[in-house]
């Protein structure tokens, strides 16, 4: 009787071993369409900002720093998949970049225009000045 009701203990605890480890997924797979995308949305929100801030240094430096600092993230990731050792994702991520140049373009000269504008109605431009610097070029 004993020996029946230890097995069935043991049947009904299952046994102490830990389960097997499945290793941790990797990165999620890029996505060069997605890339290329992220990457025109950062430039048109960017030209957004500028113009609705026209000639409004302060406010204009205020929001421009956190979306700068996204674009950054974003760039940076468009460049690490353009240097990635895996040549068909390079050319793909060039082939989508590519896509928006034309588009690009335009918004980089409406930027261009309207921070200029407001450059020249600050009482100190410094700070524009130092958010402008650090806007990622396209690649």
């Amino acid at each position: 009787m004993r020996v029946a009701l230890a097995l069935v203990l043991i049947c009904a605890c299952g046994s102490h071993a830990p389960p097997p480890q499945t290793p941790p997924p990797g990165p999620p797979p890029i996505d060069p369409v997605q890339l290329a995308a992220r990457l025109r949305q950062d430039f048109v929100t960017l030209r957004d900002i500028a113009h609705r801030q026209l000639g409004q240094c302060e406010p204009l430096v205020a929001e421009l720093r956190p979306h700068v600092v996204g674009m950054q993230a974003h760039a940076g990731e468009v460049a690490r998949a353009m240097q990635s050792e895996d040549r068909a994702l390079r050319d793909r991520v060039r082939v989508e970049v590519a896509r928006y140049d034309d588009e690009l373009r335009s918004v980089s000269d409406t930027i261009a225009a309207d921070l200029a504008t407001t450059y020249r109605s600050c009482h100190d431009p410094q700070p524009l000045v130092d958010v402008i610097r650090q806007i990622p070029s396209l690649p």
